[in-house]
């Protein structure tokens, strides 16, 4: 699957795109794209960037990285703005301090996660993942590559199942989708009220 099918996958979802890591700004050049043509739905978009580079790699990150490295400049980020008709927010700082702060509670049909590190990526799934409604989809780059980052989707999946399901994974992404689970208590008491 590429990203303009797992994208789409979420058409039909009310929500912002949530980008968190902007890096060259590659990924959301593409993502506007299809929005710009139409391809899939178009989108407010929120965009979390420190451009100071990665924070300390914590054990999980098995030494993948330095402080600082992949520093990179704000003003792409800023010029984005200039190429879509829908609102685009731009928060400057590691997620771990910006958020909750910088986020208006929206719903989000879409959650690109490209943070490398353990830490900021378990904590972008965790903020974000009560933001998602059902049929909303996270996109991880990078999944099989870093093993932090595996580390922290992972664990994101065990705490959040059934609710979260990884659906796809290649070697660009990790696709987890937003199940719609009703819980067995809720059926236990339908089935009681039909009985009675």
């Amino acid at each position: 699957m590429d990203y303009k099918k797992a994208l789409k996958l979420a058409d039909e979802v009310t929500g912002s795109l949530v980008e968190l890591g902007f890096g060259k700004g590659n990924s959301l050049k593409e993502f506007i794209s299809y929005m710009n043509k139409s391809q899939i739905s178009k989108r407010n978009i929120w965009t979390y960037e420190s451009f100071d580079g990665y924070r300390a790699p914590t054990p999980e990150d098995n030494n993948a990285f330095k402080k600082g490295e992949f520093k990179r400049p704000p003003q792409p980020a800023y010029d984005m703005k200039n190429t879509i008709s829908t609102e685009v927010h731009l928060v400057k700082g590691y997620i771990e301090e910006t958020l909750p702060n910088n986020y208006d509670e929206s719903p989000v049909a879409i959650l690109h996660s490209h943070l490398v590190s353990y830490s900021s990526t378990l904590h972008g799934l965790n903020f974000f993942g009560k933001y998602i409604p059902t049929g909303g989809v996270i996109v991880v780059t990078d999944y099989e590559v870093f093993d932090g980052t595996k580390l922290a989707v992972d664990k994101f999946l065990n705490e959040n199942s059934p609710h979260y399901k990884l659906i796809d994974v290649n070697k660009n992404f990790a696709l987890i989708k937003k199940l719609n689970v009703k819980s067995i208590k809720n059926s236990i008491s339908r089935t009681r009220s039909i009985l009675t």
